[in-house]
């Protein structure tokens, strides 16, 4: 059995991230964790598995009565300048490999088969760091399954995978014979497999600590949820109405007994006397008003807004890019033949393929051909989102260049409505999540007018209760989209036209809409 009780995460400001959680994980239990980032999912995960957490205070207890395997968020840096094999057949980086370990190979082969993998992959000599985020968290999928285990805990098992691998995983997940817990950000992932939810959120301006836990799917959890705040919000309207007509009459009495009090004080001290006390009569009632108040709805954390004004427009027919190339080539690896991809001024084009067929790279080939156009404003956001960022810089300096009075006006009321607080806007980029810096991203082409956008995996490191508002963001984009994704949500909310690395070969495609 898996236990926690009275469990509280604090930061070392004081702020609660999680307050007074009662958890119990049952048998074949597929628990999803969700919220907006910077909210404690990754910390209570790694608390569940036992890790020191130094950066927060935990109070409360968990207990386990099994065997925990564990998918961290971001692969381990120490295995970087390994070989695949020697992360997967050793348990420490320092160790030999034995002979006998070599036996393990056909189930290895057999798992990376059931993964979709091409076996030649495992037995090349490319280092770790060499290889795609997608391959990374295939490599650790893969290793994790080689454990015994009683639980499986997953941090964002889904980021940068390949549709593919992403089906595969579902499959995973759901016919896994004990209880796994994960933290996902891909909303077909969470409807698929999921049978409960633990919802960690920030409401009242981040100033308050709340959790939700959910028996069902993240699809009803979500309607109910929708349909609870919807009822919050009109309750709170009729009692705020109330409470402004109860103060609005009482307010009347009061004044026109002070009027009648202040008009015969001298000539009759008697009546005065009486509507003295009456007065005190109507303000004892102001004061039980006032106390009473009216209900106020805790406003969620990932009620966000973000659009583009409509200057950004293109004309149809503009060329932004007319792109050929024989070969795809990232040192002596081929990744892709024969290039041609022609982009005008309203077309949104998805970039396709498994993990390592050289989308990113193709992208960044375009970022480089398209930087120095005077006629376009071109938007970039790398998967990596500090290959061109000093980490020192703040979430400001992604949004404002000349810092005058209404441009600091309008790129904070563009983070506010981000759910950015005051002080995170002054924090360093080094200092906010992945999350927190994709958001930024988007206010910073919003702030500076792009009107084409280059964009690697733009929705994987946000909340899915956030993405929906991205979608919309992009799908009304007056401008152009070149974008690498594996997010189905959003591609089919904004693609029609993809095209696709498959076995080197290069095609158009068209993306199907459920």
């Amino acid at each position: 059995m898996f236990m926690i009780q009275h469990f509280t995460i604090t930061k070392s400001d004081g702020k609660h991230l999680i307050k007074d959680l009662n958890l119990q994980i049952k048998e074949n239990e597929k628990l999803a964790i969700i919220g907006e980032e910077g909210t404690g999912k990754s910390t209570l995960l790694k608390v569940m598995c036992g890790f020191d957490t130094d950066y927060v205070d935990i109070k409360g207890s968990v207990a386990c009565d099994g065997k925990i395997v564990y998918l961290p968020q971001r692969f381990p840096i120490e295995w970087m300048d390994t070989t695949i094999l020697d992360y997967l057949l050793k348990d420490d980086i320092n160790q030999e490999i034995e002979p006998e370990q070599y036996n393990q190979l056909k189930t290895i082969e057999q798992c990376w088969i059931q993964m979709k993998g091409d076996i030649s992959f495992l037995y090349g000599d490319q280092k770790i760091k060499q290889l795609s985020g997608g391959e990374k968290v295939k490599l650790q999928l893969l290793k994790l399954m080689l454990q015994p285990h009683d639980y499986v805990l997953l941090d964002e098992p889904s980021n940068d995978l390949d549709i593919h691998t992403l089906e595969w995983l579902e499959e995973w997940i759901k016919e896994l014979d004990c209880p796994c817990v994960f933290i996902s950000h891909d909303q077909k992932l969470l409807n698929t497999c999921a049978t409960d939810i633990l919802h960690i959120e920030q409401v009242n301006r981040q100033s308050k600590a709340k959790y939700t836990l959910f028996k069902g799917s993240y699809e009803e959890y979500i309607k109910q949820r929708n349909d609870t705040y919807k009822k919050d919000v009109q309750i709170a309207h009729n009692e705020k109405k109330k409470y402004q007509k109860q103060m609005q009459r009482i307010n009347d009495i009061a004044n026109a007994v002070t009027y009648a009090h202040n008009t015969v004080s001298r000539q009759q001290p008697h009546v005065a006397a009486n509507l003295k006390a009456k007065l005190h009569t109507v303000n004892t009632q102001v004061r039980r008003i006032e106390e009473k108040g009216y209900s106020k709805v805790d406003i969620p954390q990932d009620v966000i807004s973000l659009y583009f004004e409509d200057d950004v427009k293109l004309h149809g027919n503009k060329e932004i890019l007319n792109y050929t190339l024989s070969e795809l080539k990232v040192e002596d690896r081929i990744l892709c033949k024969d290039i041609l991809l022609q982009v005008l001024g309203n077309d949104k084009i998805a970039l396709l393929g498994n993990n390592g067929c050289g989308k990113t790279t193709l992208l960044k080939r375009i970022y480089t051909q398209l930087k120095d156009r005077k006629d376009i404003k071109i938007g970039y956001m790398p998967q990596n989102y500090m290959e061109d960022l000093d980490e020192h810089k703040k979430i400001m300096d992604l949004l404002c260049t000349n810092y005058d009075k209404e441009e600091i006006i309008r790129a904070g009321n563009l983070l506010g409505s981000l759910n950015f607080t005051g002080e995170e806007m002054e924090h360093c980029l080094k200092d906010v999540s992945d999350g927190q810096k994709a958001k930024a991203y988007l206010a910073s082409f919003v702030m500076k007018g792009c009107n084409v956008l280059l964009l690697d995996e733009p929705t994987r490191n946000l909340s899915p209760l956030s993405q929906p508002v991205v979608y919309k963001l992009l799908k009304d984009f007056k401008g152009c989209i070149i974008c690498v994704s594996h997010d189905r949500s959003l591609l089919e909310e904004v693609f029609e036209t993809g095209y696709q690395i498959e076995n080197k070969q290069w095609r158009k495609i068209y993306i199907k809409k459920e």
